[in-house]
Protein backbone atom coordinates (compact mmCIF):
# COMPACT_ATOMS: atom_id res chain seq x y z
CA UNK A 1 0.00 0.00 0.00
CA UNK A 2 1.21 3.35 -1.14
CA UNK A 3 1.84 6.00 1.79
CA UNK A 4 1.28 9.47 1.72
CA UNK A 5 3.11 11.81 4.34
CA UNK A 6 4.44 15.68 4.74
CA UNK A 7 8.07 16.41 4.84
CA UNK A 8 8.61 19.99 5.21
CA UNK A 9 6.97 21.48 2.87
CA UNK A 10 6.36 18.75 0.75
CA UNK A 11 3.80 16.27 0.33
CA UNK A 12 5.62 12.58 -0.68
CA UNK A 13 3.80 10.17 -2.40
CA UNK A 14 5.91 6.68 -1.48
CA UNK A 15 4.77 3.87 -3.39
CA UNK A 16 5.25 -0.15 -2.44
CA UNK A 17 7.32 -2.06 -4.82
CA UNK A 18 4.98 -3.18 -6.87
CA UNK A 19 3.18 -0.10 -7.01
CA UNK A 20 6.21 1.68 -8.52
CA UNK A 21 5.88 -0.89 -11.01
CA UNK A 22 2.69 -0.04 -12.42
CA UNK A 23 3.05 3.65 -11.81
CA UNK A 24 6.44 3.32 -13.73
CA UNK A 25 7.91 5.90 -11.19
CA UNK A 26 11.05 4.19 -9.51
CA UNK A 27 11.13 7.65 -6.66
CA UNK A 28 8.75 9.05 -4.22
CA UNK A 29 7.05 11.43 -5.91
CA UNK A 30 7.34 14.89 -4.22
CA UNK A 31 4.80 17.55 -4.41
CA UNK A 32 5.62 21.31 -3.20
CA UNK A 33 2.52 21.86 -0.14
CA UNK A 34 2.39 25.05 -2.45
CA UNK A 35 1.24 23.57 -5.23
CA UNK A 36 -2.00 21.70 -3.78
CA UNK A 37 -5.42 23.10 -4.14
CA UNK A 38 -7.16 20.71 -1.39
CA UNK A 39 -7.49 17.63 0.26
CA UNK A 40 -10.54 15.27 1.16
CA UNK A 41 -11.42 11.94 2.17
CA UNK A 42 -13.63 9.82 -0.79
CA UNK A 43 -15.42 7.45 1.71
CA UNK A 44 -16.03 5.27 -2.19
CA UNK A 45 -12.80 5.05 -4.02
CA UNK A 46 -14.40 4.45 -7.21
CA UNK A 47 -15.98 8.04 -6.94
CA UNK A 48 -12.61 9.61 -7.05
CA UNK A 49 -11.86 8.52 -10.15
CA UNK A 50 -12.03 10.87 -13.59
CA UNK A 51 -11.20 9.73 -17.00
CA UNK A 52 -9.72 7.10 -18.61
CA UNK A 53 -6.68 4.74 -17.68
CA UNK A 54 -3.36 6.02 -19.79
CA UNK A 55 -1.26 3.03 -17.95
CA UNK A 56 -1.13 0.65 -15.24
CA UNK A 57 -3.50 -1.90 -13.83
CA UNK A 58 -6.78 -2.20 -12.72
CA UNK A 59 -9.17 -5.00 -11.48
CA UNK A 60 -12.61 -4.31 -11.03
CA UNK A 61 -13.61 -4.02 -7.89
CA UNK A 62 -10.17 -5.47 -6.44
CA UNK A 63 -7.69 -2.46 -7.05
CA UNK A 64 -6.42 0.31 -9.38
CA UNK A 65 -2.79 1.66 -9.62
CA UNK A 66 -1.47 3.87 -12.51
CA UNK A 67 -2.12 7.01 -14.54
CA UNK A 68 -5.47 8.38 -15.53
CA UNK A 69 -5.75 10.81 -18.43
CA UNK A 70 -8.85 13.45 -18.75
CA UNK A 71 -9.84 16.53 -19.70
CA UNK A 72 -8.23 18.55 -16.43
CA UNK A 73 -4.99 16.41 -16.90
CA UNK A 74 -3.51 13.32 -15.32
CA UNK A 75 -4.10 11.90 -12.15
CA UNK A 76 -1.77 9.70 -10.43
CA UNK A 77 -4.27 6.58 -8.87
CA UNK A 78 -3.33 4.09 -6.49
CA UNK A 79 -6.04 2.16 -4.86
CA UNK A 80 -7.45 -0.52 -3.58
CA UNK A 81 -10.91 -1.71 -2.32
CA UNK A 82 -13.34 -1.23 0.75
CA UNK A 83 -11.86 1.86 2.75
CA UNK A 84 -11.67 5.40 2.33
CA UNK A 85 -9.16 7.05 -0.19
CA UNK A 86 -7.29 10.55 0.27
CA UNK A 87 -8.01 13.04 -2.54
CA UNK A 88 -5.50 15.90 -3.46
CA UNK A 89 -6.33 18.10 -6.15
CA UNK A 90 -3.62 20.30 -7.16
CA UNK A 91 -2.85 23.57 -9.42
CA UNK A 92 -2.80 23.20 -12.57
CA UNK A 93 0.70 24.10 -14.14
CA UNK A 94 2.06 23.79 -11.13
CA UNK A 95 2.65 20.15 -11.35
CA UNK A 96 2.51 17.10 -13.48
CA UNK A 97 -0.34 16.07 -11.97
CA UNK A 98 -3.88 17.31 -11.57
CA UNK A 99 -4.89 15.08 -8.82
CA UNK A 100 -3.46 12.39 -6.72
CA UNK A 101 -5.64 10.01 -5.39
CA UNK A 102 -4.32 6.98 -2.73
CA UNK A 103 -5.35 4.45 -0.34
CA UNK A 104 -3.79 4.61 3.05
CA UNK A 105 -4.86 3.26 6.42
CA UNK A 106 -5.72 6.72 8.14
CA UNK A 107 -7.20 8.85 5.75
CA UNK A 108 -8.29 11.58 8.36
CA UNK A 109 -5.08 11.43 9.54
CA UNK A 110 -3.21 12.36 6.26
CA UNK A 111 -5.61 14.97 5.05
CA UNK A 112 -5.20 16.83 8.33
CA UNK A 113 -1.60 16.50 7.47
CA UNK A 114 -2.27 17.74 3.96
CA UNK A 115 -4.49 20.74 4.78
CA UNK A 116 -1.27 21.74 8.21
CA UNK A 117 0.72 21.93 5.20
CA UNK A 118 -0.79 23.77 2.86
CA UNK A 119 -1.67 26.65 5.95
CA UNK A 120 2.04 26.52 6.42
CA UNK A 121 3.35 26.88 2.78
CA UNK A 122 1.11 29.94 2.16
CA UNK A 123 2.13 31.87 5.61
CA UNK A 124 5.72 33.86 4.86
CA UNK A 125 8.10 32.41 7.28
CA UNK A 126 8.28 35.79 9.47
CA UNK A 127 4.43 35.64 10.21
CA UNK A 128 4.32 31.80 10.84
CA UNK A 129 3.01 31.01 15.04
CA UNK A 130 4.67 34.52 16.18
CA UNK A 131 2.04 36.55 17.02
CA UNK A 132 3.10 40.58 16.21
CA UNK A 133 3.56 43.06 18.62
CA UNK A 134 1.66 46.64 18.72
CA UNK A 135 4.38 48.31 16.52
CA UNK A 136 5.20 44.96 14.23
CA UNK A 137 1.74 44.93 13.65
CA UNK A 138 0.77 48.57 12.10
CA UNK A 139 3.90 48.23 10.21
CA UNK A 140 2.64 45.35 8.50
CA UNK A 141 -0.60 47.04 8.05
CA UNK A 142 0.92 50.35 6.88
CA UNK A 143 2.83 47.90 4.30
CA UNK A 144 0.07 46.16 2.95
CA UNK A 145 -2.58 49.28 3.15
CA UNK A 146 -0.87 52.30 1.95
CA UNK A 147 -2.31 55.25 2.89
CA UNK A 148 -4.70 57.13 0.31
CA UNK A 149 -4.89 60.95 0.47
CA UNK A 150 -8.69 62.38 0.30
CA UNK A 151 -9.39 64.47 -2.43
CA UNK A 152 -10.97 67.81 -1.11
CA UNK A 153 -14.34 67.96 -1.10
CA UNK A 154 -14.86 64.32 -0.94
CA UNK A 155 -16.89 62.37 1.82
CA UNK A 156 -15.32 60.91 4.58
CA UNK A 157 -16.10 57.83 5.87
CA UNK A 158 -18.23 59.33 8.61
CA UNK A 159 -20.43 61.29 5.80
CA UNK A 160 -17.92 64.64 6.73
CA UNK A 161 -16.82 66.48 4.06
CA UNK A 162 -13.00 66.77 3.70
CA UNK A 163 -10.71 69.91 4.43
CA UNK A 164 -9.36 71.74 1.18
Amino acid sequence: MARLVVEGRDLVLRPSGPERLLLRRPRAVRIPAAAVRGAVVEPDWWRALRGLPRFGRWLPDRFCVGEWRHRAGRDLVAVREHGPVVVVDLWPGRVRYARIVVSVADADGVVRAVRRAMWSASVPDGDRGVPAGPRERSRRVAAVEPRVRPVPGSLDQNHKRCGT
